[in-house]
C-alpha cells in the first residue's frame, strides 16, 4: 500500500472525532452526510497495517454513525470486515489500478449498506440524493489524499 496522509493513526483519530461530530450535528439536522466511506477507508487501513487500538476509534465511529442513521448496531463494523475479508481480495485481483479499486470499494461499502438496510426494514435508508452526496464526497476526500 502506498504510504499518504491517511496511514498517521493521528490522522485518523482526528478525522474520526470530525466524523462524530458532523453525524450528530447533522442529524440534529436532519442531514444524511455521514461520510462512512471514509471512515471504511480508513478500516481497511488499520485492517493492513494492524492499528488495533486505532480501530477501536473507528469503531465507535462506526457506532456513533449507526445510531445517528438508524441503523443496527455494529452492522457498519461488521459490513466492513466482511468486505475486507472476502469480496475485497476477490476485487483486488481483478482491478490493476489502486486508485479506482478504493473508488470501487466505497460505492461497493454503501451499495451493500444500502441493501442490508433494505432487506432487513423493507425501505431505502436515505434517499437517492443523499446516497449519491455521500458517496461523492467520500471519493473527493480519499481522492484528495491518495
Amino acid at each position: 500500500m502506498r504510504r499518504s496522509i491517511f496511514n498517521n493513526q493521528v490522522i485518523i483519530f482526528l478525522t474520526s472525532i470530525f466524523v462524530i461530530f458532523v453525524n450528530i450535528f447533522g442529524s440534529v439536522h436532519f442531514i444524511a452526510i455521514t461520510l462512512a466511506g471514509v471512515i471504511f477507508h480508513f478500516s481497511q487501513i488499520c485492517y493492513q497495517n494492524k492499528m488495533y487500538y486505532t480501530l477501536f476509534m473507528v469503531l465507535i465511529t462506526f457506532i456513533v454513525i449507526e445510531i445517528t442513521q438508524g441503523l443496527a448496531p455494529f452492522s457498519l463494523f461488521l459490513t466492513s470486515f466482511i468486505l475486507y475479508t472476502i469480496v475485497l481480495p476477490v476485487i483486488g485481483r481483478i482491478f490493476s489500478f489502486e486508485k479506482l479499486r478504493l473508488i470501487f470499494d466505497v460505492v461497493l461499502f454503501y451499495v451493500s449498506i444500502l441493501s442490508i438496510h433494505y432487506f432487513a426494514n423493507d425501505e431505502i435508508l436515505f434517499s437517492f440524493g443523499y446516497t449519491l452526496l455521500n458517496i461523492a464526497l467520500d471519493i473527493i476526500i480519499i481522492g484528495l489524499f491518495l
